[in-house]
């Protein structure tokens, strides 16, 4: 039997399956009595420690990805959910663990009902937080993944922070998920220790059974039940050939990344948090290409403080010491929404009130973060990038708003960097084709080019019913980077790609041949992506993007591309 998802974590693997069911609590509907009230929140206040003891207990015993038990403490600890908890328990008669159901259940439906993966994700952590506290409302005993002898696929509907934390990893050969994203905690981790996984599985509990044989091509987004003998030799073969390429790629990781006639190309590190899990990947990275600052904003009661900012930026800066590190302010809106914010209805988000449009509206929230980006520039060496620029009146707006900070701050006597170069995201069109006017505006610029494409192809990326339209390798997609390219070198500018395009082995050789110098991507794709690179001359990837633009299709550029990366294999 053949089952389809979506890659997550690239690899190939096999093994037997292992079906995870998480335990589940009831929340008892039965009311209490009014002299059973003090009683029932010291049952929460200690169901409050016991999970805060457990989450400790554990953070103290994984290795790595730390932080995601701290987020979990952090939201434990929060007095304000706390107090709403005390407030049902006392005004509706509600027993503790029906109490902390209904408060948490708020706030995950909110997230939940975003487009946003990460906005889901952070819904996951709610609930996995609401059914830890529950556990201990009513004292049941915690039920973790208990990993048979591997190696095994591990196929769960979903598997929350706390499920994947708790896991032997040493023991697991892949995972398979019904629900989770790319963005998942079981996504970063099975990326973080390479291993292959996939999402999206539908009616994956109905179709498994434990302890049946599986091949799990992540690449492919397939998952193959009970393989036959020529099935699993022919996936051996793929097996060792990966393990070899990537040994090959690893000997890429540290290197200087350059063309094979010498041409020196930066490469970038896209941070999604000061998770310090991410931050490792800085090693074989030459910046900090994107650092989205949404991670703060995110899963939270409130807008996070002008001191809560500044320390996340400083750890970012100081862990980078002299590299650059482009913080993107704030791009909020469009599928990223945030649960104690109402957005106004609008027809098309996508095109709506997002971003830096979203920040010059709300200058409260806009001067904050650029305070605690000025004041920890001090210890680093930052650069600010503004998202979603469709003119020059927002840049020229933008900077006036950095200027009124410095200057505050110099009036208050706080110390920042007086040299911070200024930047913008090419996202959208507009801009591109006014990157000759925008170059002489700004410092840099760093190419999105995921919303780009989304914008110049007038598909929505979200959308699966636009996806063949939705085309990284149109021609057009290359013939305006190529105008934005030369543009901002004309005026000594600096430029590069944040984007998917950025960490895409097929596209890289062309970006070269286009004029980008500077590459940024997530930190899996550095070592294939530096091994690319020393493949091809400049000269021969001059050639390859002189003939990309002169495509009609995108089938013509991924045939062209194809036919030169074989030729050059031979």
């Amino acid at each position: 039997m053949k089952l389809e998802g979506i890659c997550i974590s690239k690899g190939v693997s096999t093994g037997k399956i292992q079906v995870y069911i998480p335990y589940s609590v009831q929340a008892d509907e039965e009311l209490i009595e009014s002299g059973e009230i003090s009683l029932e929140i010291r049952k929460f206040r200690t169901a409050q420690e016991l999970s805060l003891a457990e989450l400790k207990r554990l953070r103290g015993e994984i290795g790595d990805n730390k932080e995601i038990i701290t987020a979990h403490i952090d939201m434990i600890q929060d007095e304000e959910t706390a107090a709403e908890i005390e407030r049902l328990i006392a005004e509706n008669r509600y027993q503790a663990g029906r109490a902390v159901k209904a408060v948490y259940d708020i706030f995950v439906h909110k997230l939940s009902k975003s487009k946003s993966e990460l906005m889901q994700e952070r819904a996951n952590d709610l609930r996995d937080v609401c059914r830890r506290l529950m556990r201990n409302c009513t004292k049941e005993e915690e039920k973790g993944i208990q990993i048979q002898d591997g190696p095994v696929l591990i196929a769960a509907k979903e598997l929350l922070p706390s499920d994947t934390a708790a896991m032997d990893i040493s023991r697991i050969a892949g995972i398979i998920t019904e629900e989770g994203g790319c963005t998942s905690h079981s996504a970063i981790i099975a990326r973080n220790y390479g291993i292959p996984a996939i999402s999206g599985v539908q009616n994956l509990m109905s179709l498994v059974r434990e302890g049946t044989r599986a091949i799990l091509d992540a690449a492919g987004g397939v998952l193959y039940l009970e393989p036959d003998e020529e099935l699993e030799e022919k996936y051996s073969k793929i097996r060792k050939e990966n393990e070899r390429i990537k040994k090959e790629e690893e000997q890429y990781l540290n290197m200087p990344a350059k063309t094979a006639d010498g041409e020196p190309v930066s490469i970038g590190l896209n941070l999604g948090s000061d998770n310090s899990q991410e931050l490792k990947g800085m090693d074989a990275a030459d910046f900090v290409g994107l650092f989205r600052s949404e991670f703060l904003f995110m899963g939270k009661r409130d807008f996070p403080s002008e001191e809560e900012q500044f320390q996340a930026y400083k750890k970012v800066l100081e862990t980078s010491g002299e590299r650059p590190v482009v913080l993107r302010t704030l791009d909020i809106g469009g599928d990223k929404t945030l649960p104690y914010y109402q957005f106004p209805k609008e027809a098309n988000p996508f095109l709506g009130n997002r971003a830096l449009r979203f920040c010059l509206s709300k200058p409260e929230i806009f001067r904050t973060q650029l305070r605690a980006a000025l004041r920890a520039s001090v210890y680093g060496n930052l650069w600010i990038m503004f998202p979603m620029v469709s003119g020059l009146d927002e840049i020229r707006e933008a900077k006036k708003c950095i200027e009124a900070v410095r200057q505050e701050l110099k009036e208050e006597g706080i110390s920042y960097s007086e040299k911070i170069p200024i930047g913008i995201m090419i996202e959208i069109p507009s801009i591109a084709l006014l990157a000759d006017r925008a170059a002489k505006e700004v410092d840099f610029a760093s190419v999105g080019s995921n919303d780009l494409c989304q914008y110049l192809m007038a598909a929505d990326r979200m959308n699966p019913n636009v996806q063949p339209y939705y085309q990284n390798f149109h021609p057009a997609m290359f013939r305006l980077l190529k105008y934005v390219s030369d543009s901002f070198h004309q005026c000594g500018k600096s430029v590069s790609i944040c984007g998917e395009l950025g960490g895409n082995t097929l596209a890289v050789p062309v970006l070269i041949g286009l004029g980008f110098r500077k590459l940024s991507m997530s930190s899996s794709a550095v070592a294939s992506v530096k091994k690319v690179i020393s493949t091809y001359t400049l000269e021969e990837v001059q050639q390859l993007s002189d003939t990309v633009q002169n495509c009609g299709t995108e089938q013509e550029v991924l045939g062209l591309i194809e036919s030169f990366t074989c030729s050059s294999a031979e």
